[in-house]
């Protein structure tokens, strides 16, 4: 069986349907280059992104640094300060105090 289309093989083709191939070949390959234009806009555009999101990043950077300081220094506080109230907890309801009656 021949991968060749039937219309292809065939002699008798109608000038008619040569005309719509044709038309139809052309409005593809329209069809194509709308499509290629749109592609390589997106890449510009994806490139520019890409280019202000390195920018931003460079920008904020010294910022992000100081706050990841800022909230480590706030983290070992709150640590410290839960580790003092638990102890402070311990102390104040140890075994001893509650045997002897004593709160």
């Amino acid at each position: 069986m021949s991968s060749t289309p039937k219309l292809l093989r065939s002699g008798d083709d109608t000038p008619d349907e040569v005309v719509r191939l044709r038309r139809e070949i052309a409005g593809l390959e329209q069809e194509l280059r709308e499509v290629k234009e749109e592609a390589e806009t997106a890449k510009r555009a994806s490139a520019d992104a890409v280019q202000a999101i390195r920018a931003l990043r460079q920008q904020l950077e010294p910022l992000h640094k100081s706050l990841k300081m800022i909230f480590g220094e706030i983290s070992r506080v709150d640590a410290g300060r839960v580790a003092q109230d638990a102890a402070r907890d311990v102390e104040a309801s140890g075994p001893w105090r509650s045997a002897s009656g004593v709160h």
